[in-house]
């Protein structure tokens, strides 16, 4: 029977013999991923749910309600930290741009600017409060304002010799611009104006900066710009930018210098991609010089579409006027219903959102009067009369909110604005005995 050491020795030597002589290749691995899904408690969370530590029957540092409040007290601390900081910062960082109004579509109304005796008058836009802002010996009319209302532009002198002129929206820094002008309106960046002028009896287009500055004409080939029959021009060298962004100049013209014919055109402000814009019309009645096509051109303010009306042939009686709308990338033109008005309409202008068009046709109460009537621009009924019936009117167009209409007829003179939620309408209590225009401002 062996003794006890040499059992031992024995043991040892057999253990010795078996064990391995290095780690298992897998070891390392095996302890990291049994250590990854052990999660350790945070410290905070350790030490309040130790128990806690009482000296002489006072709890002390290791209350569980003592730790809590601190923490919280810690954390609410940091979040005002972090809030006065964010704070702090934003204040060092630049202030929002202020709103830029749209060159287009629906704005604010602000004043209404007009003429009278030769002067240029603004108002409140209820027509009250009416002041001269340009006054003088000349003859100054026609006034309009910018598309961001911050300037205005008019004619001075006789309509034979019109000079451009531009001014601040107050009234001052008025200075020339152009001279001998048919029609004008302000380019989408209101730093530059289109016109129509006559060089040499021939009207031209052109592009000149507000102060005057950089005017440049623009070759329109053999076309001949808006030539009635007998050398009548109806109307006066329409041209006008493109909305939104004005890329292109939209403009009436003869196919050629002895056509009476008349078509939509579009070239670009450099001159360039000149393009013809639908069908020429010849207009079925020639029975007087007034009696052409494409009369009172209005551009939708979303820019893609072209309102106008023409003299045409009614089927077994005379000739009477129709308003059409045309698209200005495809040319496709429709005539629009205007039932039940008998299809007569002429003057027309859009809304501020190019949804609905206002214009003239026969009175619904008053036989032998006209009437304003709003339709949906796109054909759809109803047309729609509004405000009172008269015998002539000088202009009407709506507000830039598209609220309201303004009416100003020349017998009796004065503007009548029409609510068009309420069917409301009044004249102004100032009268406003000439055509008026409506600031535009940031909503």
């Amino acid at each position: 029977m062996t003794s006890d050491a040499r059992f031992e020795r024995l043991l040892a030597d057999v253990l010795a013999e078996v064990a391995p002589s290095r780690e298992p290749d897998r070891l390392v691995p095996e302890i990291l991923r049994a250590a990854r899904r052990v999660h350790r408690w945070p410290r905070w969370l350790a030490l309040i749910k130790e128990p806690p530590m009482r000296v002489s029957s006072r709890v002390g540092v290791g209350s569980p309600t003592f730790r809590l409040v601190s923490v919280m007290a810690i954390t609410l601390a940091l979040l005002l930290a972090v809030g006065a900081a964010v704070v702090a910062g934003a204040s060092l960082l630049p202030s929002p741009a202020p709103h830029v109004l749209p060159p287009y579509g629906p704005a604010a109304n602000g004043a209404i600017i007009y003429e009278v005796g030769g002067d240029i008058y603004v108002a409140d836009a209820t027509g009250d409060n009416a002041r001269p802002i340009v006054a003088g010996p000349e003859r100054d009319a026609y006034p309009w304002f910018s598309h961001d209302g911050t300037k205005i532009a008019f004619g001075r002198g006789t309509d034979a010799d019109l000079a451009l002129m531009v001014a601040n929206a107050d009234g001052s820094d008025v200075h020339e611009v152009m001279r001998a002008i048919q029609s004008a309106d302000f380019m989408p960046s209101d730093s530059q104006l289109v016109a129509t002028r006559t060089i040499d009896g021939q009207l031209v287009i052109s592009i000149v900066d507000v102060d005057g500055g950089n005017l440049h004409d623009l070759d329109i080939g053999d076309l001949r710009l808006a030539a009635g029959p007998g050398g009548v021009i109806s109307p006066l060298g329409w041209a006008e930018p493109r909305p939104t962004d004005g890329q292109e100049l939209v403009f009436t013209a003869n196919p050629d210098k002895s056509s009476i014919d008349r078509g939509f055109y579009a070239i670009r402000p450099d001159g360039t991609g000149m393009r013809q814009i639908g069908d020429i019309r010849t207009g079925e009645s020639q029975a007087a010089p007034y009696q052409v096509s494409m009369q009172d051109p209005v551009l939708s303010p979303d820019g893609k579409t072209v309102a106008y009306w023409s003299w045409e042939a009614r089927a077994g009686g005379s000739p009477d006027t129709y308003l059409h709308v045309r698209d200005l990338d495809t040319g496709h033109d429709r005539q629009l219903d205007l039932y039940p008005f008998s299809d007569r309409g002429y003057g027309p202008h859009f809304s501020p959102d190019s949804r609905s068009l206002l214009f003239e046709s026969h009175s619904a109460t008053t036989p032998g009067d006209v009437q304003l009537v709003i339709a949906p621009a796109d054909g759809s009924p109803p047309a729609t009369p509004i405000g009172p019936s008269y015998k002539e009117e000088r202009a009407f167009d709506f507000s830039p909110d598209g609220t309201k209409v303004f009416l100003t007829l020349s017998s009796p003179p004065g503007t009548t604005i029409i609510d068009l939620a309420t069917g409301d309408f009044a004249l102004t209590k100032q009268a406003i005995p000439t055509v008026p225009n409506w600031q535009r401002l940031a909503p």
